[in-house]
């Protein structure tokens, strides 16, 4: 091989290289912007979701403290016409704070806090159809049982709500 030749190849070869270099450089710096960008939105979205999360969280609590008077227990609680009316404000403002879980994200977290408010609404309607039959019929275990098994619910689905939410939390936008 002459001498031109080879360095003709040398050059080709110090471009081809520098050429590889640079777009490597390129890619590695695009996917570290990315990264640092997703990053900072999962950080600017943290800050609302706890508040929303943590409103849901002790609605929850307060419902399922309600409801512990009248179904945690296998001693039937006759529910007053006031308590079935708290219920149903509890569970009204579960669905108005499942809204804003659903809007926040994401959607596991969104899912477990549905399973959360349906809870709520079948414990206030529970207590109401309790109520009913105690003043007309006195047939009121059915609504009895289906409100201690939603209560049972209720209180599996807060544990998987806090768990989902503080892994979103979690999250700092590198995955």
């Amino acid at each position: 091989m002459d001498a031109g030749l080879a360095a003709v190849l040398g050059a080709l070869a110090g471009a081809a290289g520098t050429t590889l270099a640079g777009l490597a450089t390129g890619w590695s710096a695009r996917e570290q912007a990315r990264i640092t960008a997703r990053a900072e939105h999962q950080r600017q979205r943290r800050q609302p979701r706890h508040e929303v999360y943590e409103n849901l969280i002790r609605t929850a609590a307060s419902v399922r403290d309600h409801a512990e008077s009248r179904f945690a227990y296998d001693i039937v609680a006759n529910p007053t016409l006031e308590y079935c009316h708290e219920s149903e404000q509890l569970a009204d403002t579960i669905k108005e704070q499942w809204i804003q879980v659903a809007l926040a994200g994401p959607r596991r977290v969104e899912q477990t806090a549905a399973d959360i408010a349906r809870s709520a609404a079948e414990l206030s309607a529970c207590a109401y159809g309790f109520y009913s039959e105690c003043m007309n019929t006195g047939d009121e275990e059915k609504h009895w049982e289906k409100g201690k098994e939603a209560y049972r619910r209720l209180q599996q689905e807060l544990d998987v709500f806090i768990s989902a939410a503080q892994e979103a939390l979690d999250d700092d936008g590198t995955k």
